[in-house]
């Protein structure tokens, strides 16, 4: 599978050293669950490059939007 995911889980974490991890390891795009997002049912998606929100999607719907998000950079199959 060409998408690969990465789990960091730290007790009061902070966001821009995530953000800065992920800016280094090359990972283009991150879902942030927090308080909030478990409170509204939801899941941000940013980009790491722009840090700029994407879109919030419900948990259902995740793995469709992160490949709609990513579909530019997916290799393309036989």
């Amino acid at each position: 599978c060409p998408l690969q995911a990465e789990l960091l889980y730290k007790k009061n974490p902070k966001l821009l050293n995530q953000l800065q991890y992920c800016e280094e390891a090359g990972i283009p795009l991150v879902a942030i669950i927090g308080e909030q997002e478990l409170k509204d049912g939801v899941i941000k998606l940013r980009s790491v490059t722009s840090r700029e929100e994407v879109r919030k999607v419900g948990r259902n719907g995740l793995l469709v939007q992160v490949i709609a998000c990513c579909r530019p950079r997916l290799p393309r199959g036989p």
